[in-house]
């Protein structure tokens, strides 16, 4: 539930920043400081056994040219992560869980091709020991996406990598390749 309007608050005030960027009319291409909207997306992606969904913000601080921007992402992760065995699999011990994150983003795009390195903090959610219990803590997150944007601006393919360290649970390591859909780059 609490999952949802996260969701559901990042959606909102995505659109509420495109709206309010397209009625100022100063959106600007310029190199240097200032507070820009890049995108709002949603991407589902797997690999092997785990499988994941997410919905962020990005918004540029820094254009620092040559197609390169230094922001912010604040976003929420949903992972699961399979066991394989032999006469059958379950979840791993603490997935599902549920990242919140605030995360500096350097991004590039080229054309069709964004990538964005990301390190920042993350609001760790999971199951542990006993089963049924929720845990939480705050975690560092590092990671990186690489996009091919087939329907510019709408959507296209991805292959992203984060691991989160820190706090009372075990480091998680997620590697998937998806699909994004979004609105911006």
């Amino acid at each position: 539930m609490r999952f949802n309007k996260t969701i559901i608050l990042i959606l909102l005030s995505s659109v509420a920043l495109l709206d309010a960027r397209s009625q100022s009319g100063t959106a600007s291409n310029s190199k240097g400081f200032g507070v820009r909207f890049r995108s709002v997306q949603v991407e589902a992606g797997t690999l092997v056994f785990v499988n994941t969904i997410s919905a962020a913000c990005d918004l540029d601080l820094v254009d620092i040219g040559s197609g390169f921007t230094a922001g912010i992402r604040g976003g929420v992760q949903h992972a699961s992560k399979r066991s394989f065995t032999v006469g059958g699999g379950g979840t791993m011990l603490g997935s599902p869980y549920t990242d919140i994150d605030l995360l500096f983003r350097l991004s590039s795009s080229d054309g069709g091709l964004a990538e964005d390195i990301l390190v920042g903090y993350t609001r760790h959610h999971g199951t542990a020991q006993p089963p049924q219990t929720y845990q939480a803590s705050g975690k560092f997150k590092f990671g990186g996406e690489v996009r091919w944007l087939l329907f510019k601006p709408v959507g296209g393919l991805f292959v992203g990598v984060n691991s989160t360290i820190g706090g009372a649970t075990k480091p998680v390591t997620v590697l998937v390749v998806g699909i994004v859909i979004g609105l911006g780059w």
